[in-house]
């Protein structure tokens, strides 16, 4: 296991299909059962990737505000491990862009039948709460712990 595979692929996959997959370091194809949620979309050839890729990049740029995307990547990324967690994260940070300008562009365009116009962003109104999560340190040694102490 590297690149923090014993964290994510457990996540992905379920912990049955993880421990099937590295318990019996068979090879599957991409379609295998064993591999659901592992990929959102399959297509039938590699030429078929880059012009979806493409297709799918240009759906979101019209249809989600910038601003959503990225905190719903960090709430994915950066969730406080519990669904409490989550909730005390995510209410807040849903009713600030319900209240948003991104929100007023998409309602208006949705009753109008037309592509919204997003502005919001980070610099100039991100939620209270942004960013939620504490940084953590990767200089060596570690903050708070002495060099000459062994890591063992």
């Amino acid at each position: 296991m590297e690149s923090c595979s014993s964290f994510f692929l457990p996540r992905m996959v379920g912990y049955s299909n993880a421990t099937y997959l590295l318990a019996t370091g068979k090879r599957f194809p991409a379609d295998s059962k064993v591999l659901d949620g592992l990929f959102a979309e399959l297509l039938p050839k590699p030429e078929d990737v880059f012009p979806r890729a493409v297709e799918l990049a240009g759906d979101i740029l019209q249809n989600v505000s910038p601003m959503a995307i990225h905190l719903n990547r960090q709430l994915i990324w950066r969730n406080g491990g519990s669904a409490e967690a989550a909730h005390l994260t995510d209410s807040p940070l849903l009713a600030d862009m319900f209240g948003g300008n991104d929100h007023a562009a998409f309602k208006a365009a949705f009753f109008k039948k037309q592509l919204p116009n997003f502005q919001d962003s980070l610099t100039r109104n991100a939620p209270r709460i942004y960013p939620w999560w504490e940084e953590v340190s990767i200089k060596s040694p570690p903050q708070g712990v002495s060099s000459n102490l062994s890591k063992l």
